[in-house]
């Protein structure tokens, strides 16, 4: 009765062959291992299953090997004691994985577990009991490229007609075909798993700065689409974008500069045109504000600082060559009106306007009156736009600190400069007097009177609310020639805007 034990090496179950002695060193044909076959009798059980386990190879018959010439018959596919080393040694193959050595007939079957056997092993050698050659018996061996000769997955034995054998999970498998460029395709996939990532694929450098351009060509796209759509309101960059008509002023001299515009007319908005269709003519009755305004509840909206053409055209008829003027004005360059103007927009940075803001917005003040704007081209223009634009940012709380401002700058007598900012409601506009006409404005936030001095009309009606840039002028008998007054103290004016009233917003409330 055949006889099985466990491998002392691996534990798996193998048949024990007939061997004249116990002596004999022998191989297990499962995981290749070298020991005495005593060491595997210790484990010897008898047993009657069908299939039986891969039989032992054996390596030396022992002591009694040359004592007789005693063959001992084996069963099907098991190799003879005494041609290990003779008759059998052109069987022997080696694994291309381990190149280990062994003998082709104790190679297993993946799908019965089992010897090829001597007859299978003769049939692929071409010779023995098959007279068919190994092509003829459409069976190969395939050991893959020497790249892929990493573990025994390589090892395939492929049959004629598409036929291959199922893969097991032993140490010798039979993979996949091979494909039409003689390489296994199992090798080529894992080749193919093996080659390094791409640089696109292995990093996110790329990916961070892929998503950091995007994200800014959004943002700008965006602030092109609130400009072009929304209007002036969102001019926060300040920068010039082409087809966008409210950015021209910003367009840099390298483009051919802001572009002139014609004396008179105004380069406003259309939140701006809208504003001025709603305000009152000039000679229209306007109910006065609420009492304790003080012209600080609702936010400027400026008109252009040029009279209309009728009242323009009237106040230079009414003018004549010697007209009402300050007997040594300020010299004012260009220059300087764009230092002070720059000042200006620095200071207006903060949330609320200051000290030091509303000095900055006087010595504009003063420039903006007195510089010559028939000499600065379109750069002058931009410049005079720019100041539009910066009183429209004023508020209601600026105007309650204009008005504290003001009042300590009319009292003190040692102010460095005459300029003066002013936010207040007209009363008895344009009343002629001398060469000149006379308004008085109430400041806002303290209810003081001042008197304006204009050498011709303004274009505002009674209680209007006003923004004023001008000029302190102290004894105006001496320091104005064409206007006769006893006043202490009046204001020159420069640059008016009118704010929009509530009452012109809705007449009926």
């Amino acid at each position: 009765m055949p006889q099985t034990a466990n491998c002392p090496r691996c534990q798996r179950a193998v048949a024990i062959p007939a061997v004249p002695s116990e002596s004999a060193v022998v191989q297990c044909p499962l995981c290749q291992e070298r020991f005495d076959l005593s060491e595997a009798l210790d484990f010897v059980a008898e047993t009657e299953s069908q299939p039986l386990p891969p039989e032992l190879i054996i390596i030396s018959a022992g002591s009694e090997q040359s004592s007789g010439p005693t063959a001992t018959a084996a069963g099907p596919g098991a190799p003879s004691s005494g041609g290990g080393a003779s008759g059998d040694g052109p069987n022997e193959v080696r694994c291309p994985c381990c190149r280990q050595a062994f003998r082709l007939e104790t190679l297993l079957v993946a799908e019965t577990d089992e010897p090829l056997g001597q007859e299978a092993a003769a049939r692929i050698l071409g010779r023995g009991g098959s007279a068919e050659p190994a092509a003829e018996a459409g069976m190969r061996f395939d050991f893959g490229s020497a790249g892929d000769r990493g573990d025994h997955a390589d090892f395939r034995l492929q049959l004629g007609g598409g036929e291959r054998l199922p893969e097991p999970e032993g140490a010798f498998q039979f993979g996949a075909p091979i494909g039409a460029s003689g390489n296994s395709v199992a090798g080529e996939a894992r080749g193919a798993a093996a080659r390094p990532r791409s640089r696109r694929e292995r990093g996110g450098l790329n990916d961070l700065i892929g998503a950091v351009l995007g994200g800014a060509a959004g943002l700008l796209i965006t602030y092109y689409m609130l400009n072009l759509i929304g209007g002036r309101r969102f001019d926060f960059l300040q920068v010039y974008l082409p087809g966008v008509k409210h950015t021209v002023a910003h367009r840099p001299d390298w483009l051919g500069g802001p572009p002139r515009e014609p004396d008179g007319e105004a380069d406003a908005d259309a939140g701006d045109r809208t504003a001025a269709e709603d305000q009152p003519s000039a000679g229209a009755e306007i109910p006065p504000e609420a009492a304790g305004d003080g012209g600080q509840a609702h936010p400027p909206v400026a008109v252009d600082e040029s009279p209309p053409p009728d009242a323009s055209e009237s106040a230079t008829e009414a003018l004549p060559p010697d007209a009402i003027g300050l007997v040594n004005p300020p010299e004012v360059s260009p220059d300087l009106f764009g230092a002070a103007l720059r000042a200006v927009a620095e200071a207006m940075k903060p949330d609320s306007l200051n000290a030091e803001g509303y000095a900055a917005w006087c010595r504009l003040a003063e420039a903006a009156t007195f510089v010559d704007r028939r000499g600065g081209g379109p750069q002058m223009q931009y410049r005079f736009e720019a100041v539009r634009r910066l009183l429209r940012d004023l508020d209601g709380e600026d105007f309650a600190k204009i008005g504290q401002e003001a009042g300590s700058r009319l009292a003190d007598s040692g102010r460095t400069s005459d300029g003066i900012l002013l936010v207040g409601t007209a009363n008895k506009p344009n009343t002629p007097r001398g060469k000149g006409y006379l308004t008085t404005l109430q400041v806002a936030g303290t209810g003081e009177r001042v008197v304006v001095v204009s050498p011709g009309i303004l274009p505002i009606a009674q209680d209007d609310r006003l923004l004023l840039l001008g000029q302190i002028v102290d004894r105006p008998k001496e320091a104005l020639h064409g206007l006769d007054t006893e006043l202490p103290q009046v204001i020159w004016s420069g640059m008016v805007l009118k704010l929009l009233s509530p009452t012109a917003e809705n007449p009926d409330g």
